[in-house]
C-alpha cells in the first residue's frame, strides 16, 4: 500500500454528510484536535507513492481497537475519528498521534530533519507508542 492509497481510504471512510458536519463543527463526539486532523485529511491532496507495510497499518488499527474497547467502551462514536487521526498522523504525516499540549513532547529540527521526543513514551512492543514517531525523551541528547 502507498501513502496515496492510504490517504484515499481514510478520505473514503468519511461520508459527505459527516464532512459537512465536521466543517460546521456539529459533531460533539470528536475532539477539536481530531476534528482539525480529519479536516486536514480531507484537504490533503497528495501523500506520495512511498510504500507502507499493510501489516503495520493493520497492527496499529488492531491495537487501537483493543485500547478503545477497553478505555472507551461506552463511547464507540468517537473511535472512528481517533482511528482515522492516528493512522493519518502515523503513516502519512509521520508526526506524533497526541497533541503536544497533552504529552508535552519536544520537537527539534537538525539539518532539516525533524525529531520528536516524548516524556511519556511507552517502550513496550505492541502498544500505540510503538507506532509513534516520537523517541523516548530520555534518549534525547541535550
Amino acid at each position: 500500500m502507498t501513502k496515496n492509497s492510504l490517504l484515499t481510504q481514510l478520505k473514503n471512510a468519511i461520508s459527505p454528510s459527516e464532512y459537512t458536519l465536521l466543517l460546521e463543527d456539529r459533531l460533539s463526539h470528536i475532539s477539536p484536535y481530531n476534528r482539525r486532523t480529519i479536516l486536514e485529511i480531507m484537504e490533503h491532496t497528495e501523500a506520495g507513492d512511498t510504500s507502507l507495510p499493510l501489516s503495520e497499518i493493520q497492527a496499529l488499527k488492531g491495537i487501537l481497537d483493543s485500547y478503545l474497547s477497553r478505555y472507551l467502551p461506552d463511547d464507540p462514536s468517537t473511535w472512528k475519528w481517533i482511528l482515522l487521526s492516528c493512522l493519518y498522523l502515523s503513516f502519512i504525516r509521520e508526526e506524533p498521534m497526541h497533541p503536544q499540549k497533552l504529552v508535552h513532547y519536544k520537537k527539534t529540527v537538525t539539518n532539516g530533519k525533524t525529531s520528536y521526543y516524548c516524556p511519556v513514551k511507552n517502550m513496550e512492543k505492541d502498544t500505540v507508542c510503538s507506532f509513534c514517531v516520537c523517541e523516548n525523551m530520555k534518549k534525547r541528547i541535550l
